[in-house]
């Protein structure tokens, strides 16, 4: 109580000092008690009192008084600034003003601060699969996911699901459409996540059309009610139209008379240049980056088209779709955290779409990881008036607890208990490099070639499978470039390292290895190979590296760095490729999941999806993968991971080989259907696949089989696409690099299987090659294999001898 009275006193003393008032004019209100009372407004999160300065009470609940420097430093005098009766407060702090309000006797009338910011959206959960009975992939959603999906509905279904990475958003936020049912959803992820959300749409949804949206000029399907679209749709990038003579050139001017001088002046310029030289300076190239009512004139059809097709994308058709649609749509941001940039275009385009739908969710792992003010961008997204009601006044903290109010977050150490251990994710990867699938379809030809080649010249079936070996090893290792190629390899792991501060990531190739650290270092990230190149003690110094958090990603090789080291500072893992034994990727993931790891880990496998190609190797795979991992968990009765590891899992690779075969329709010892063969005719091994063959094994596959397959010999049906080789020149330098001692041997083989003879493979005793020796010294022999072949020439002439 002294304490209470020692405070009231010495604001006492300030006030009378501010208000040049006398002690008697604080004792004696200079109002009757039933003065006006306080105004309470409310707009959005802000709360504004705006109190009676007539009634001396109020200045016992004032504000701290803000003073300003008046004159010239440092003789200018701290001059207090005249206080207005305005007390800015919010939502969450209106609790304790209300409080001091009724401490100094002071009434409010008004807005009630206490009142729903939002207005709350009925939900069934009846209707919500996975709620009471198991949804359509056979689960149940845990009870913090229910939580999740009452709170969107209770939000008005404009919220924030915040929680870390791997505890299940994508779910709750399907479960929020289904329960307050949704009529039309639109789904915008990053161009990794496509197929995650269609396959989990599949497996958490009630059913309903999916539609992937493939390009900015595709018209929406009235009858899907799912719509998947990814962040690249959103923004009209830079077109580049190509002007081929000097009469588009004019058209060109006369469509953009406002255009750029900088383009005008190119085209002024060429054209001048190529009045008198038939057009030589063309064609030229042009950068459009905005649209154009006018199309050039006496453009051809196709050209007409292509043209129409540009501008609809640089005029932003898709996002007028979506605005104009109809049946009150949910907008689902996934990875919302790429529209913090409140400069960026792709969020000016989110901004707008969320602007339009009544309903909004936005998903992410880190909302407020890199910079705080960004929470003024997404508060901005899911309710603009609540941040609009923040501009003045109001402090950082105050827009962040706004923020708050529409987000929910839980880490997975608040979840633990009803979380796996370790849960397994596959991600579907659209986005191929097409030179690299190019280099995958003639590894794949290449491939069918060595298997009909076998077969064809009297070999087993066995046989014939090895044969193809080397040519389905250089398709993955082309199939695992064709990802990195493709860009979305590196936006997930930099989604990880932004969510998690790090990731670990294997792959079975050094190409792959290579390729993936070139475009994760020009993201500025800090990383490092750990393969079968790196010396021991490098190792040590990685692993050290990584765990002391100086490395924000380590790429390992499944087999090399799939053993004997500990990453426990990443808690997912992600596999660019696969391998051919399931134990092997299971060793790799327990990298991670291991003795000092203490959050659940997250295995993610990276799949290319291909819808033009009968033979994906990376389906089989994965398809092999699974089937091998049930079947091996139910014989043994645990845990898929353990069970294989415990079983000392076979290779997949005899499984994955039917599989290749049986998709272009070969059946066991037939010959390949030619109708089935991939549709380039490449009869030999690819040249940039025997360049970039690697000289020794590999720690993915040990190589694989460790033979090279032959180069087969064109065939009549295609020998007269091939290029004549130029004359005077050996075939060595002018159809790529020389042939190397094995192809040179497997083609004297071939010759001698040509001219009817046989090769005998001899497998001696030890004392056999003892007294061969023996023999080889006293003839004065030097090569063994010389030696061999006398000797079994020499038994060959006895033989005809004696009968």
């Amino acid at each position: 109580m002294i304490g209470r009275e020692s405070e009231l006193m010495e604001r006492r003393n300030a006030l009378i000092q501010m208000h040049g008032l006398t002690d008697g004019a604080l004792a004696e209100p200079a109002t009757p008690l039933d003065a006006a009372p306080a105004h309470v407004e409310v707009r959005g999160w802000a709360v504004t009192i705006r109190l009676n300065l007539d009634d001396l009470r109020y200045l016992w609940i004032a504000p701290p008084q803000e003073k300003k420097w008046v004159g010239t430093y440092p003789h200018g005098i701290l001059t207090p600034i005249p206080w207005d009766g305005v007390i800015h407060a919010t939502r969450k702090t209106w609790a304790a003003w209300r409080d001091r309000l009724a401490g100094a006797g002071i009434v409010w009338q008004g807005d009630d601060p206490e009142g729903e910011v939002a207005t709350a959206t009925s939900f069934d959960p009846g209707v919500v699969p996975g709620w009471a009975a198991p949804a359509p992939n056979g689960y149940l959603l845990h009870a913090y996911q229910k939580i999740g999906a009452h709170f969107c509905a209770e939000r008005g279904m404009r919220a924030l699901v915040g929680d870390e990475m791997g505890v299940g958003k994508t779910a709750q936020a399907i479960a929020a459409a289904e329960g307050t049912r949704a009529r039309r959803v639109f789904v915008v992820c990053p161009a990794n996540a496509r197929y995650v959300w269609d396959r989990e749409i599949r497996g958490w949804g009630s059913g309903g059309a999916v539609q992937h949206v493939r390009d900015q000029v595709d018209s929406l399907d009235p009858d899907a009610r799912w719509h998947i679209l990814t962040y690249d749709q959103l923004v009209a990038r830079t077109e580049t139209w190509t002007l081929r003579d000097q009469a588009e050139a004019k058209a060109f001017a006369q469509a953009f008379p406002d255009r750029a001088k900088e383009a005008l002046g190119t085209i002024g310029t060429a054209a001048t240049k190529s009045q008198g030289s038939k057009d030589k300076e063309y064609p030229i190239k042009l950068r459009i980056d905005s649209y154009a009512p006018q199309m050039p004139v006496g453009l051809q059809p196709k050209r007409a088209a292509a043209w129409e097709k540009m501008m609809r994308r640089l005029r932003g058709d898709l996002i007028a779709q979506i605005v104009a649609a109809d049946g009150e749509p949910l907008v689902i941001l996934d990875e919302a955290h790429r529209v913090k940039n409140r400069d960026a275009k792709r969020t000016a385009a989110a901004q707008r779409i969320a602007d339009a739908a009544p309903g909004l969710l936005m998903l992410t792992g880190t909302p407020l990881r890199n910079n705080e003010h960004e929470a003024k961008v997404l508060l901005s997204i899911i309710d603009r008036t609540v941040r609009e009601s923040l501009e003045k006044h109001y402090t950082i903290n105050d827009v962040k607890d706004a923020l708050a109010h529409f987000m929910i977050r839980r880490t997975k150490a608040e979840v633990l208990p009803e979380l796996p251990d370790k849960t397994r994710q596959r991600i579907d990867l659209a986005s191929l490099d097409h030179d690299a699938m190019e280099a995958y379809r003639d590894a794949l030809h290449y491939a069918f070639e060595c298997y009909a080649k076998a077969l064809g010249r009297g070999d087993s079936e066995p046989e014939a499978r090895k044969a193809m070996q080397g040519g389905l090893e250089m398709a993955r290792t082309a199939l695992g470039q064709a990802k990195v190629a493709g860009g979305d390899v590196e936006d997930l792991v930099l989604d990880v390292v932004e969510n998690q501060g790090c990731c670990a990531v294997f792959c079975a190739h050094h190409a792959v290895s290579d390729a993936l650290l070139q475009r994760l270092n020009r993201k500025g990230l800090r990383v490092a190979v750990l393969d079968g190149r790196t010396a021991q003690a490098e190792r040590a110094r990685l692993v050290g590296a990584f765990q002391d958090g100086n490395l924000d990603v380590l790429i390992g090789g499944i087999n090399a760095a799939g053993e004997s080291i500990t990453l426990t500072r990443a808690s997912t893992v992600v596999f660019v490729e696969l391998d051919w034994v399931p134990a092997a990727l299971l060793q790799a993931e327990d990298r991670i999941h291991r003795v000092g790891q203490r959050a659940n880990c997250q295995v993610l496998h990276l799949i290319a999806r291909m819808d033009d190609f009968d033979t994906n190797l990376d389906e089989m795979m994965i398809d092999t993968l699974d089937r091998k991992m049930a079947t091996i968990a139910a014989v043994l009765g645990e845990d898929g991971g353990r069970g294989l590891v415990a079983a000392g899992s076979g290779s997949m690779q005899g499984d994955v080989v039917s599989a290749v075969l049986a998709s272009h329709g070969h059946g066991h010892g037939h010959a390949p259907a030619a109708a089935k063969m991939p549709e380039k005719a490449a009869v030999a091994a690819p040249q940039q696949h025997r360049q970039a063959a690697p000289a020794k094994k590999t720690e993915a596959e040990g190589d694989a089989s460790g033979d090279k397959p032959a180069t087969p010999e064109p065939t009549p049906d295609v020998s007269a696409v091939k290029q004549k080789r130029p004359r005077g020149r050996p075939r060595v330098y002018s159809e790529g690099q020389a042939p190397t001692s094995g192809d040179r041997s497997r083609r004297s083989l071939q010759a001698l299987a040509d001219a009817g003879g046989k090769r005998l493979m001899l497998r001696l005793t030890p004392e056999a090659v003892a007294a061969l020796r023996e023999v080889m010294a006293a003839r004065g022999d030097k090569q063994e294999t010389i030696a061999i072949n006398k000797l079994i020439q020499d038994a060959a002439a006895a033989v005809r001898l004696t009968t």
